[in-house]
């Protein structure tokens, strides 16, 4: 799933299946501004984001299925704005945020098309931005210092993840569908951005980036497990004239036993794929399996579009195959990072 821009220049949603190939999303058009999707349920059938409305300010948090189309989540009079951020597995419970009338931001779980009243989160400002499979939920609240990452449960309530002291929350979190990792974004004191991952056990502990361009990286997806990580590290710039440069970033994967590694190299020297002149961007997510990752960049012809790549059974070693979809002048995924106070 993702945006694309239509023949009419509309940006609005689309699904993508390897049978049935590109699905627009008529229904769920962008209203000339913007709809974004970020999250679905592991059959597909219900999708969630936010977008705007003329009858509505702002974005507001929508659930869309193909039996009832696209339905918002909240309710306008008393919600300025509202954003999805993440789902269960099953599409039962939405995370995200609500901003209310009184300008006060609140983390939202919404669960079967209704609010869900967490007592316990009363006070905190900020954003959910994912779910586990074992209902620990992942966010964002604002301090003093900035924001802060933390989980939460209905059972346990609000836990922190303890970041060092050198660093400062950027974006993210995400975590993974056993609840047992989170990774993100953080700021070094010397300004860098760097992906981290982090669980119980070790604490937090930054990927590092790939060689070439700044010290930037940035965690969008983790396996079931924990074990492998995907995003994007900046390896490059591109001179735009003028005195204008742009960074170029690379995909990259990362596991405990190779730390983090380029995935185009990757899938070259390891499996033997014909990249066939593509340029691998941003990994944006990852199976529970980690086999199969989803990303964007740059096709042959030099326009933007999406991927995804099929590794195979460790055991079995047979040749990969990449299907590439292209989505003429597809948005960048970028992390999920606190909106403005």
């Amino acid at each position: 799933m993702g945006e694309m821009w239509g023949p009419a220049g509309v940006p609005e949603i689309f699904r993508w299946t390897a049978k049935e190939g590109l699905i627009r999303q008529a229904d769920i058009p962008a209203w000339g501004g913007y709809a974004w999707p970020t999250a679905m349920s592991f059959d597909g059938s219900v999708v969630v984001g936010y977008d705007t409305y003329p009858a509505l300010s702002d974005g507001h948090a929508f659930q869309w299925t193909s039996t009832t189309g696209r339905t918002y989540l909240d309710d306008p009079p008393q919600v300025a704005q509202s954003e999805a951020w993440g789902m269960s597995w099953d599409g039962a419970s939405i995370v995200g945020y609500e901003m209310l009338a009184d300008g006060s931001q609140q983390p939202a779980l919404w669960r079967n098309g209704n609010t869900v009243a967490l007592g316990s989160m009363d006070g905190i400002r900020g954003a959910f931005t994912g779910i586990s499979c074992t209902g620990t939920l992942v966010g964002f609240s604002y301090s003093s210092s900035g924001a802060v990452p933390f989980r939460y449960s209905e059972q346990e309530g609000l836990m922190p993840v303890d970041l060092p002291a050198s660093v400062h929350f950027d974006s993210g979190p995400r975590i993974s569908a056993d609840g047992s990792t989170i990774v993100g974004c953080w700021r070094t004191a010397t300004g860098a951005n760097e992906a981290f991952i982090w669980n119980q056990h070790t604490g937090a502990t930054g990927l590092g980036d790939l060689p070439g361009g700044a010290d930037w990286s940035a965690a969008s997806g983790v396996s079931a497990d924990g074990r492998i990580v995907v995003g994007a590290s900046m390896t490059g710039t591109i001179d735009l004239g003028d005195g204008f440069t742009m960074g170029i970033t690379t995909a990259f994967i990362w596991d405990p036993a190779h730390g983090m590694r380029s995935l185009p190299s990757v899938l070259v020297e390891q499996y033997g794929l014909n990249l066939q002149g593509w340029e691998l961007r941003e990994a944006t997510a990852i199976s529970p399996d980690g086999r199969i990752i989803r990303g964007y960049g740059i096709n042959p012809e030099g326009r933007q579009g999406t991927w995804i790549a099929q590794i195979p059974e460790p055991a079995t070693l047979l040749p990969m195959a990449m299907i590439f979809t292209l989505l003429h002048r597809l948005r960048r995924s970028t992390p999920v990072k606190p909106p403005s106070q």
